[in-house]
């Protein structure tokens, strides 16, 4: 089953989660593979991952207007590499990094900025759970 929440101006929204002023976020899209031959069918959730991602990209051309380039931009491969970080979420980083991270983000986009950090992200907490893709913030 798919949800959507597809904003009609991703900017908008954006700056409604700043102007609140709270650290949140918010789902997108999300899909459930509720069928356990589903949730092991890595040929299907690498599918959906690459369709999320592609919709991530877009909403990232849109807030680039007004944020800019990001300053980190997480992927697939760089996820690969630091899967034994999988403990500490999904942020992609080397173990001395002390930056931001998504949990559990295969794809992520963050934008750091003095007041806040803003990013966009693909994400699953693992098979059983949904793949999401998601907006937010924090303070």
């Amino acid at each position: 089953m798919e949800e959507c929440n597809i904003p009609e101006d991703i900017t908008n929204l954006v700056n409604g989660l700043i102007k609140a002023n709270t650290a949140d976020y918010e789902i997108i899209k999300s899909r459930y593979l509720k069928e356990e031959d589903e949730q092991h069918d890595d040929q299907l959730i690498a599918s959906i991952m690459r369709e999320y991602s592609v919709l991530l990209g877009q909403f990232e051309n849109e807030l680039k207007v007004e944020f800019g380039t990001p300053k980190i931009v997480d992927d697939l491969a760089a996820f690969d590499d630091a899967e034994e970080n999988e403990e500490e979420g999904g942020y992609l980083a080397e173990e001395d990094d002390e930056g931001f991270y998504v949990p559990c983000s295969f794809y992520s986009v963050i934008w750091e900025k003095e007041e806040y950090i803003l990013f966009l992200a693909v994400c699953q907490e693992d098979r059983e759970f949904p793949i999401e893709l998601i907006v937010g913030v924090e303070f």
